[in-house]
């Protein structure tokens, strides 16, 4: 059973390293990193609120 706790853990790391690598590259507004999302308005890392480019400047 140990095995397939190690196969688990394995296969969270690798599908947080795989939704990490598609952020893309972050814009820095106030010391903050904020990513672009499909709909155009940018979210940090951990998601939160949404914000238009206009309200991070």
């Amino acid at each position: 059973m140990i095995w397939l706790k190690l196969f688990a853990v394995i296969g969270m790391a690798a599908g947080a390293w795989q939704s990490f690598k598609a952020l893309g590259t972050p814009i820095i507004r106030g010391g903050k990193r904020w990513y672009l999302q499909s709909d155009g308005r940018y979210r940090r890392w951990y998601g939160g609120r949404a914000r238009s480019e206009d309200e991070l400047s």
